[in-house]
């Protein structure tokens, strides 16, 4: 019962396993020049390895630019008594009673 569709899904996948190798004998060229680009890829990011840690850098200093604008922001809600004050309906500006 099963062995005609084991035998159908041997010959379709052994056809597509043939169709796959005709389009890479036809493509073989450009597959090719597809290789020894990211070859001469490769060979170019192996020598400037600092572009593995240029994002890293950034980061950090992404990082350290934020910690010191959140301690100034603390700095500055700390210097008020508490109270801040909207300026009006959709306005963003806003008052702040200082000590």
């Amino acid at each position: 019962m099963y062995q005609t569709g084991f035998f159908w899904g041997m010959l379709g996948s052994w056809i597509a396993a043939a169709l796959f190798y005709c389009y890479l004998c036809c493509n073989c060229k450009s597959l090719r020049v597809s290789i020894a680009i990211i070859k001469t890829a490769s060979d170019w990011i192996a020598d400037t390895k600092r572009l593995f840690f240029m994002p890293l850098i950034f980061f950090v200093i992404a990082i350290f630019v934020f910690a010191v604008w959140l301690v100034g922001m603390a700095c500055v809600a700390s210097m008020s008594d508490g109270d801040i004050v909207s300026k009006g309906a959709g306005n963003q500006a806003k008052v702040l009673k200082w000590s």
